[in-house]
């Protein structure tokens, strides 16, 4: 399965990353934030069936704090296949 609304890429200073899903470039531009104002949501195109792979690059500064990123959106992971849900929880 892949979800079927949008995913986000979640990233702090994303204006300093290039990013690529499956090998085409995705704009950093952003679109909203996450959590906190500093974590930038970056929409992703569609996600495929099978492996995606998100590629992130910087050069790399001192000033630089290399945090966690996330994809959200409207599904879940089972922690123990692996498989995406959207189901609906409660």
């Amino acid at each position: 399965d892949v979800p079927k609304g949008k995913a986000f890429l979640v990233l702090e200073g994303s204006e300093h990353f290039a990013i690529r899903l499956n090998g085409k470039k995705i704009p950093a531009k952003k679109a909203g934030w996450y959590l906190d104002h500093s974590m930038h949501k970056i929409a992703l195109p569609r996600l495929k069936v099978g492996k995606n792979t998100l590629v992130l690059s910087c050069s790399y500064t001192d000033e630089m704090q290399v945090e966690d990123c996330f994809i959200i959106g409207d599904f879940g992971v089972c922690a123990s296949t692996r498989a995406i849900t959207t189901s609906s929880f409660g």
